[in-house]
């Protein structure tokens, strides 16, 4: 995650995206609740991510995208330059509640209650206490689930331990939803911030899953490559001549064992599973056309120079 208001990040190639969940969010906040409160929720966001970037950047990892959510900004790495390991991944997944903690502190002390007033600082405490305990949460996207994923990397499978995170996100957000309608039932008033929070979790814990796959892209290849389990599996999926290597990774994880098949000029052509994790690992960035045509060409110079 990345602070979105940093003149350091603006002067950087880092795109940032706004999403029209994370604007409605703010303008619910400030119809159902106050200015004050909606000022305070973006200024947490803004101390959050100022925690993330100061971090990443002393690190000198390096970062791709931002995008602006309800629960945040969602940050993405060059693919297979992810921190998200060991302690490199903790510091700068820890960072952004670190950094909340601190305003929290901050906001509490006799200077902070001064300086805001006993109703801003109040405020400004919770904004920065919602942010801080939402994103703790051990679920993938949140700060939690990279937490975790940070110390799993080293005991479990990759793609596996990215694939429960992601559904435990999924369920979390599912969660948050269900809790919103409970109390709009019971207490008869809908909170609109978690139902937005919640509904956008769960529709983006799905979606970061295949980001983080392609982050964690060499580890995720080689324990496929390196598998000795019994393949009793096979699904053959049909793509489009165009596609992007790195895009065939998600299919790969639904099943044991997979097989690509697309037709061009030159005919049909079937592309195994151990092909397109060579293709993952050397040229990622490719169409599948293009890979195949570059190791066919590869081939008939090494039988020439035989």
């Amino acid at each position: 995650m990345v602070c979105p208001f940093c003149p350091c990040l603006r002067a950087s190639s880092v795109k940032i995206r706004i999403h029209p969940a994370f604007v409605l969010y703010l303008l619910s906040m400030a119809a159902f609740s106050s200015w004050q409160m909606t000022l305070c929720a973006a200024c947490a966001l803004l101390v959050h991510e100022t925690g993330h970037y100061a971090v990443s950047r002393l690190l000198g990892e390096r970062i791709d995208r931002v995008e602006l959510t309800p629960f945040g900004g969602v940050m993405t790495y060059s693919p297979s330059s992810s921190p998200s390991k060991g302690i490199r991944g903790i510091c700068v997944a820890a960072a952004g509640p670190a950094a909340n903690w601190l305003a929290l502190l901050a906001a509490a002390s006799a200077h902070g209650q001064q300086l805001l007033g006993d109703t801003g600082a109040q405020a400004f405490a919770m904004a920065n206490l919602a942010m801080m305990c939402l994103n703790l949460l051990p679920v993938l996207p949140l700060d939690g689930g990279r937490i975790v994923f940070s110390i799993g990397y080293y005991l479990f499978p990759a793609a596996r331990l990215i694939s429960l995170l992601t559904a435990c996100g999924m369920l979390t957000g599912l969660a948050l939803v269900l809790l919103a309608i409970y109390g709009f039932i019971i207490l008869e008033t809908l909170n609109c911030s978690l139902l937005m929070i919640g509904g956008y979790l769960m529709l983006f814990a799905g979606r970061s899953r295949a980001e983080v796959l392609a982050q964690n892209l060499y580890a995720v290849v080689q324990e496929r490559l390196e598998s000795t389990e019994e393949i009793r599996t096979l699904r053959v999926y049909c793509v489009p001549q165009d596609i992007r290597v790195q895009a065939l990774l998600e299919p790969m994880e639904r099943t044991p064992c997979a097989a690509f098949v697309f037709k061009n000029a030159q005919g049909v052509h079937v592309v195994s599973e151990k092909d397109v994790c060579r293709f993952l690992l050397e040229t990622p960035s490719l169409t599948l056309s293009q890979a195949l045509a570059r190791k066919r060409r590869a081939g008939e110079e090494a039988q020439k120079k035989t």
